[in-house]
């Protein structure tokens, strides 16, 4: 059974699903010319995690900046303290 899954859905065709097991992983990059977005989802010590870059999109050059990694517990703690 896959623990991790994914929907793309472009507007004209009907949405696909792709499944990642927990050992492997899930990644997707979605990108137009000049921006992307790539988010990784894996296991890490019995938790689910997410890594989310910012890249150049389709131009390519290398360019990828890590925003964010952790889990969602400490997604939650860092919008807990910018609430405060």
């Amino acid at each position: 059974m896959s623990h991790f899954y994914g929907t793309m859905n472009n507007g004209i065709n009907r949405p696909r699903t792709i499944r990642g097991h927990k050992t492997q992983g899930l990644t997707a990059h979605v990108r137009g010319w000049g921006l992307g977005v790539q988010v990784d989802l894996f296991e890490r010590d019995g938790k689910d995690w997410a890594r989310v870059y910012i890249t150049a999109g389709s131009t390519g050059n290398g360019y990828m900046v890590n925003v964010w990694e952790g889990t969602r517990e400490a997604y939650d703690r860092l919008q807990e303290k910018r609430e405060a």
